[in-house]
């Protein structure tokens, strides 16, 4: 649509659209409004005029462009519909606080902030846990792997110092 166009015109046709989607869709058709809007003197205005006007309807002296008017309308209801959204979430976490609430104040209070058992009521594993052996010390995957070329050195392969 704006290729064909000059810089100028391409720039008073932005400026326009940007007007519309301030003012809602449609703005004054006044020559000397849109003159100052587009930043043209008298005599740009009416050259960028002849560029520009085919794109617009004018209506009861309005100024109006179908695409934006079109744009405007979906961001409407896009917006109407993230405010109701936002309505509803906000009344679910309220219905949901006010249930939380609720069922503590059924809850059994234990002097604690968690329903964590106390140890008296611990149920403990009659099984202890095996422990695992220890790498380099003898036992387990690494048995008699030593460190160094010497095997009597028993530091481990991380030490710091000297004699390495």
């Amino acid at each position: 649509m704006t290729a064909a166009m000059s810089g100028h015109e391409v720039g008073a046709y932005h400026l326009i659209i940007a007007q519309l989607w301030k003012s809602g869709g449609a703005i004054p058709a006044d020559e000397d409004y849109l003159a100052r809007l587009t930043k043209a003197t008298s005599k740009e205005w009416r050259r960028i005029k002849q560029t520009l006007w085919p794109l617009f309807d004018i209506k009861d002296g309005l100024l109006t462009h179908g695409p934006t008017t079109e744009e405007i309308g979906k961001a409407r209801k896009n917006r109407e519909q993230r405010r109701k959204a936002g309505i509803a979430s906000a009344e679910s976490k309220r219905l949901s606080a006010a249930e939380r609430k609720a069922a503590e104040a059924q809850r059994p209070f234990n002097g604690r902030s968690t329903d964590v058992a106390t140890n008296g009521e611990r149920h403990v594993n009659e099984t202890p846990t095996a422990r695992q052996p220890r790498a380099g010390k003898g036992e387990g995957p690494f048995q008699g792997i030593t460190t160094s070329k010497d095997s009597t050195d028993t530091r481990g392969p991380f030490s710091v110092g000297a004699g390495r």
